[in-house]
């Protein structure tokens, strides 16, 4: 199709039967055999510099498109015959090549004159401070007067080819609307969650959220693909958006730079290596691509995003986490997780996930593109302000608090429930999103208690250690002034830890004690947990329990036939109520102790 043909021909060109002219002196000159328009200028973002676009008309294939380097079209550009032959264009002759270049320069000024540059983005989502969105092959400005407009363009080299199959459209906007009232009539409180959560993504960019994992987990029959395929729906084609469950980290944080402020689907991570988990809830909520260099070793340009990632498997991924052995604190709280139970729907007959299936995939593409328009014509600073406004509203209509830890569950709910109720006030969904709201926050309750429960504190480490290393460990038993080691059971191997317990007599209780630990193993074992030692040694100090000797040193042997020289060591004091049960239990194994010896005698 002709695509500019508004721009008319600068003089001294003309049309004829036969292609483009030039009058010169009262004669004809050729200047090409076929029919060409400007289409657009811009700056590709992936090359770095501006680009000219035409359309011309080629023999018997049809209308296509010339691209090329704006530094072409200077006077005498050696490399233009070069960069016009590549794409299909060879003249006769320097003198037709030169007014050939004269002509396409002459163009490209009469269309600074009626439109703005287009620049060819190699990613969807926000451009230009707010005031453009891109979705596929459309770009939706927001004019001065506030009005929008949408044009068709190209994307950069790298992404054109993706963004024209993903964000296509299919089927009707009304259709898919009435069909969203499924969710209603079915009890899909998980898919009307899915769709608000889809709604949402353009919002994040706005609150300074870069990006959030939210996990469907449960068995098959729940419905976690179709929930998923269906927010897909709402920007593009279901299918290809929706990314499978073999993939390759660089092939996702390309997709995710790509959709930048749309939502990511990624299907069955049950596979993904427990160790993996951690690393993947981590770099989603960084919001940029990892660095990496090009083959000529220069860093390349970071990929950016905002966006919602969601994921659907077998398994919690909160049990995966723990299973790492990571301290998974700070990962847990950049991960919703979500249980979604079997549905009569589809556990009754399969007929019924077939056909919703085949209707997300028949009606497509529409609800995002409306959404989007909607979202330009409030402009920047209103689409703030409601969102300021909606952190209010939330806590009086739902009742619900945040804590610090939970503001990335904090903002991904309350995002969700305001993109679906500006759909339902712009006629775009068919359902009432509080149910899911409600729903969602029920589940939170027990996330609460599963990440409370899986927390790991300074004394979880340190029996963690102890239980590890009672291999190690040795025990000196302090009476009055008389020492014991029991030494049938002093380590035949390395030495790590040291218990000196103390009591006044052999008939009293013990009264006190230290556990020396050898510093510098504590710290390596501790890096292998993904635990810090400095925030360890702080809350061992906050509790007032600290007994490293003066000189940070000790005989971890002393009194015992192991003969090893000074470590660097850190004392905890035993008298302390998470640590007690320790000396309780002393008196149990020395009793043992002494009646081993008996028997031996």
């Amino acid at each position: 199709d002709r695509a500019a043909t508004d721009i008319p021909l600068p003089k001294p060109f003309k049309r004829t039967a036969t292609g483009i002219k030039s009058t010169v002196d009262e004669s004809d000159i050729d200047v090409c055999p076929f029919d060409i328009d400007p289409v657009a200028y811009g700056r590709d973002e992936t090359l770095g510099y501006e680009t000219v676009r035409f359309h011309w008309n080629r023999k018997h294939v049809g209308w296509q498109e010339l691209v090329l380097r704006q530094a072409l079209l200077t006077e005498d550009h050696r490399d233009f015959p070069i960069a016009i032959a590549d794409q299909g264009i060879v003249l006769n002759g320097k003198n037709q090549t030169r007014y050939f270049q004269y002509m396409l320069r002459s163009y490209m000024d009469e269309l600074r004159q009626q439109r703005t540059l287009t620049n060819l983005y190699a990613s969807m989502g926000w451009k230009e401070n707010f005031t453009q969105f891109v979705i596929g092959d459309t770009i939706y400005r927001r004019n001065p007067d506030g009005t929008v407009s949408e044009e068709v363009i190209n994307l950069a080299a790298t992404s054109s080819r993706l963004g024209h199959e993903l964000y296509g459209i299919s089927g009707s906007q009304e259709a898919w609307t009435a069909f969203t009232s499924l969710t209603t009539k079915a009890k899909l409180y998980a898919h009307m969650f899915a769709l608000c959560v889809s709604l949402s993504a353009p919002l994040y960019e706005f609150t300074g959220l870069k990006g959030l994992t939210i996990s469907f987990y449960g068995p098959t029959g729940g419905g976690k693909t179709l929930a998923q395929q269906w927010m897909q729906s709402v920007w593009g084609n279901p299918e290809k958006l929706h990314f499978s469950a073999k993939f390759t980290q660089n092939a996702l944080f390309n997709r995710m730079g790509l959709y930048c402020n749309m939502p990511v689907t990624i299907d069955e991570v049950t596979m993904m290596a427990d160790k993996e988990v951690g690393d993947f809830l981590y770099w989603v909520s960084q919001g940029q691509d990892k660095a990496r260099l090009t083959r000529h070793a220069e860093e390349r340009a970071t990929k950016h995003f905002a966006l919602p990632v969601t994921v659907s498997t077998n398994r919690s991924l909160h049990g995966k986490l723990v299973a790492s052995g990571l301290d998974s604190d700070a990962q847990m709280a950049r991960l919703l997780e979500l249980s979604v139970v079997p549905n009569p729907i589809f556990t009754n007959a399969s007929d019924a996930g077939r056909k919703m299936y085949n209707t997300i995939n028949e009606h497509y593409g529409h609800t995002g593109r409306e959404f989007v328009k909607k979202l330009l014509e409030l402009g920047n600073d209103n689409v703030r302000a409601v969102i300021a406004q909606s952190v209010d509203n939330f806590k009086g209509e739902y009742r619900a608090s945040f804590s610090g830890e939970e503001r990335y569950w904090e903002q991904a709910v309350l995002l969700a429930d305001l993109g679906g109720r500006l759909a339902s006030e712009w006629g775009l969904i068919a359902f009432d999103r509080r149910e899911c709201i409600n729903w969602a926050l029920d589940q939170m309750g027990a996330i609460r208690r599963t990440v409370a429960d899986n927390r790991v504190d300074a004394f979880d480490l340190l029996s963690e250690y102890l239980n590890e290393n009672v291999g190690t460990t040795i025990t000196a038993i302090h009476t009055g002034k008389q020492t014991l080691v029991d030494h049938n059971r002093v380590p035949r191997t390395e030495l790590r830890v040291r218990f000196d317990l103390y009591r006044k007599s052999a008939s009293d209780p013990f009264s006190g004690g230290v556990v020396l630990l050898d510093r510098t193993h504590l710290r390596k074992w501790m890096a292998t947990r993904g635990a810090d030692y400095k925030s360890f040694v702080n809350a061992m100090e906050a509790e007032g329990i600290i007994a490293t000797p003066k000189s940070q040193k000790a005989y971890l042997g002393k009194d015992s036939p192991i003969k090893l020289g000074q470590c660097y060591v850190i004392g905890i004091n035993l008298n302390h109520p998470r640590l007690f049960g320790i000396l309780d239990r002393a008196d149990q194994a020395v009793e043992d102790m002494m009646y081993g010896q008996l028997k031996l005698v």
